[in-house]
């Protein structure tokens, strides 16, 4: 019982066969679970109060940045779930606990609309340089971003693709897959899109996700408040 690591292990055990987990949050688990029986001396009995945990909540705070943070919780709090559910435990401890930190939202960066016309117009007159159908082919595939299999390309195939033809095109901004993804969403709310529909081709559970993108549309909402503003359209008398 005063093992705190063969209670990990056990765990661990558990979410491999039972729940099934992939492999890359069963790596999580494992990295953020062994840090904390490092810092409990693999001790059991402190490892499961409140005020240990507290303790190594405000060592992360100062060690990590808030994401991670919030990660190594979520891990231990499923760990003494887990430890709750077997009656190991009669209580986790995080219930007397009260967490509570603002995440920084990290804003989308965007490709300025002229560099993704060149690196559009780049790919398109690839299309003239091909010598054989077989190089043709691939100009296409890589403008409709599918594999020789007629499948979507993997993100680290699009990665490369994109990298390849913004050499080319001499772009020297470092351009990502998920770049492209922001800029579409925020060009779609510039143009007056509703945030639904862009929430819809993102694939968004949650409008909350897609809103990160109004930041970046402060001019355009400049433009509807001196412009579009109901007192406007209100006579005073």
């Amino acid at each position: 019982m005063n093992n705190l690591q063969n209670q990990v292990d056990t765990y661990l055990k558990f979410c491999q066969l039972q729940k099934r987990l992939d492999s890359k949050t069963q790596k999580a688990y494992r990295i953020d679970l062994k840090q904390y029986c490092i810092f409990v001396s693999n001790d059991f009995s402190i490892a499961i109060l409140s005020t240990t945990l507290e303790q190594f909540i405000t060592t992360l705070h100062s060690k990590f940045k808030p994401k991670t943070v919030k990660r190594k919780i979520a891990s231990l709090k499923a760990f003494f779930h887990y430890l709750e559910y077997k009656e190991i435990i009669s209580f986790t401890p995080f219930n007397k606990l009260q967490i509570k930190f603002r995440e920084l939202k990290k804003l989308p960066k965007t490709i300025p609309i002229h560099t993704i016309e060149s690196f559009l117009s780049t790919i398109y007159k690839q299309l003239n340089y091909c010598q054989t159908d077989f190089e043709r082919k691939c100009v296409i595939r890589d403008i409709a971003v599918i594999n020789r299999l007629k499948r979507r390309l993997s993100e680290q195939s699009v990665r490369e693709m994109i990298n390849k033809y913004a050499k080319i095109a001499g772009i020297c901004l470092h351009i990502t897959p998920h770049m492209f993804r922001h800029s579409f969403a925020t060009y779609l709310l510039k143009e007056d899109v509703d945030i639904r529909y862009i929430q819809h081709m993102l694939g968004h559970s949650s409008i909350q996700t897609t809103e990160i993108y109004t930041h970046v549309s402060m001019r355009k909402q400049k433009d509807i408040l001196v412009n579009k503003h109901p007192r406007n359209g209100v006579v005073v008398r």
